[in-house]
């Protein structure tokens, strides 16, 4: 027998779905609460739709890492992607795959660069914020963390991006 998905009296913002296993989930703040399961695929669908899209505007000195992007299948890589996927995974319990407007190279900052994850969580923007703060390294920082339309993507909807090189030359002052 199938799970009517609307028939609950929660305000739609506080449904998160897993669309692992067809499993439902009612969240409050943070505590998950397993519901009854879905029996109709078909309503994964509908389960996909409920996924929530979750804008970071990043800033971090690069001069530890080996650039933006994970290296292929090498989980052990220093990168910024996988400091953040990291983090976001164990906060949210879900495998977190986090896009970024473009890529940096070993030991290059960025200030701004804009990234996206879509999440099932039900925690608040600010509680996104708060936690990442608090366990990503201190030379990678969370300017701002909002949520965005689901088709948003960093990298496909950028509109520009401002790269700016500074080169020492010894005996001149910069």
């Amino acid at each position: 027998e199938d799970v009517p998905l609307l028939y609950h009296k929660f305000p739609a913002h506080l449904y998160a779905a897993c669309s692992r296993n067809y499993d439902l989930y009612f969240l409050a703040s943070s505590p998950i609460m397993k519901s009854s399961r879905l029996k109709n695929p078909a309503q994964k669908g509908v389960q996909e739709m409920m996924k929530r899209n979750i804008r970071l505007k990043i800033e971090y000195d690069g001069t530890r890492y080996q650039g933006w992007q994970k290296l292929g299948k090498n989980v052990n890589a220093n990168t910024i992607q996988g400091k953040l996927e990291s983090v976001l995974s164990k906060m949210t319990g879900e495998s977190i795959q986090v896009i970024g407007s473009g890529r940096t190279d070993a030991g290059v900052h960025a200030c701004g660069q804009v990234a996206n994850f879509h999440t099932d969580c039900g925690f608040s923007c600010q509680e996104i914020k708060e936690y990442l703060t608090k366990y990503l390294p201190s030379d990678i920082g969370l300017l701002t963390a909002d949520e965005v339309a689901e088709r948003f993507h960093s990298r496909l909807n950028s509109k520009q991006k401002t790269y700016q090189y500074r080169i020492a030359v010894p005996g001149t002052v910069n």
